[in-house]
């Protein structure tokens, strides 16, 4: 079933189908199209309410029945989802990202800024323009680079953020935590009993409160000759895991 609507401003591309798969394509600026396939087709209803594109399903699928949506929408859409296992993967640059999942994975290039709720599915995102707040039971994080606030919780999943220019805050029961950059006033990393790994860039004075009970404790084995040009609190506590704190390039 295909359907395309026409939009003035930028869309909100709304969810509410339980399980199957999204992808989310470059569109047209003005319009929206959505392409949906599967079993389980029949049962979703595709509406526009305003500037919003709701997408949701009828009734529950049962009986083994699947769903694949295709959404070709302008660059800078939002996307609200509320799902239960359905993936979603998003090769459009986003705006806001407000996603309620139970195991979808979240796979997406771009997006001004993200919300997500999961229990145990991954997520992925290349890039972020402003904040992140990801909370999880058991699902991996991965975040290439955002450009402001990180904050990730998460009870047994590892954290991965490549690069981040603000505030970094992740906590973890078991698993491991690595942030390869970090230019932010604070940093927070707490875990029972994962490594926790930090790079601070070079030029930065750093204010440590580093706690770890049987773990190993690796700190910078020379002094930074470069100028000091700001400060970080960094806070790194964990039981049973390792700590590597090093210097890298900004």
């Amino acid at each position: 079933m295909k359907f395309e609507f026409s939009v003035d401003d930028l869309p909100t591309i709304e969810l509410r189908v339980a399980s199957g798969r999204a992808d989310l394509h470059p569109g047209a600026s003005g319009s929206v199209e959505v392409d949906v396939t599967g079993s389980g087709a029949e049962f979703v209803v595709v509406e526009q309410l305003g500037s919003t594109i709701l997408i949701r399903e009828e009734r529950r699928l049962f009986g083994g029945r699947s769903v694949n949506i295709r959404v070709s929408t302008p660059p800078g859409s939002h996307l609200d989802a509320t799902v239960a296992s359905m993936d979603i993967y998003a090769r459009v640059d986003l705006g806001r990202i407000n996603m309620q999942t139970a195991s979808g994975d979240l796979d997406i290039g771009q997006a001004d800024g993200v919300v997500l709720r999961t229990a145990s599915g991954d997520v992925k995102v290349d890039e972020i323009l402003n904040d992140c707040e990801v909370s999880s039971a058991s699902g991996d994080v991965r975040i290439h680079q955002i450009h402001g606030d990180l904050s990730v919780s998460t009870a047994s999943g590892d954290i991965v953020a490549d690069f981040v220019d603000g505030r970094c805050e992740l906590k973890s029961a078991s698993g491991d935590l690595r942030v390869g950059c970090c230019r932010g006033a604070l940093i927070e990393l707490k875990s029972m009993s994962g490594d926790l790994r930090v790079g601070i860039p070079a030029g930065t004075r750093v204010e440590a409160e580093i706690d770890s009970l049987s773990g190993d404790v690796r700190l910078p084995k020379t002094k930074s000759t470069v100028t000091p040009q700001r400060t970080t609190k960094l806070r790194a506590r964990t039981v049973s895991g390792d700590i590597d704190v090093s210097r890298v390039d900004s």
